[in-house]
């Protein structure tokens, strides 16, 4: 049986964050967050629930994930503003990432 891999592209997955900031917890990302910098936020989010003891960014009550959130929103803007291609791949991110992290 062949299996079908439904693993969003790292493109796809930024947008999802976007809207999910956007739409589930009624935050604006800020003007000129590149989709890196949404996707870099919302995943910092989801690492620190997870740090703090939920199984994910849902599972915390909500005005904290949103504190959470505006938070790595505001980090975001001193992010490197990578730009996220449709042939972006994972890897690309983890090499870039360990560029601007030095």
């Amino acid at each position: 049986m062949e299996t079908i891999d439904l693993t969003p592209t790292p493109l796809e997955y930024a947008r999802i964050a976007r809207r999910m900031i956007e739409g589930a917890y009624g935050l604006d990302a800020p003007a000129g967050l590149t989709n890196y910098q949404v996707l870099w936020a919302w995943q910092a989010a989801e690492n620190t629930a997870e740090f703090i003891g939920a199984s994910s960014l849902a599972d915390l009550r909500r005005g904290l994930a949103e504190e959470l959130l505006r938070h790595y929103l505001t980090r975001a803007q001193d992010r490197a503003a990578i730009v996220i291609t449709t042939d972006t791949t994972y890897d690309d991110l983890k090499a870039e990432n360990i560029r601007t992290e030095n």
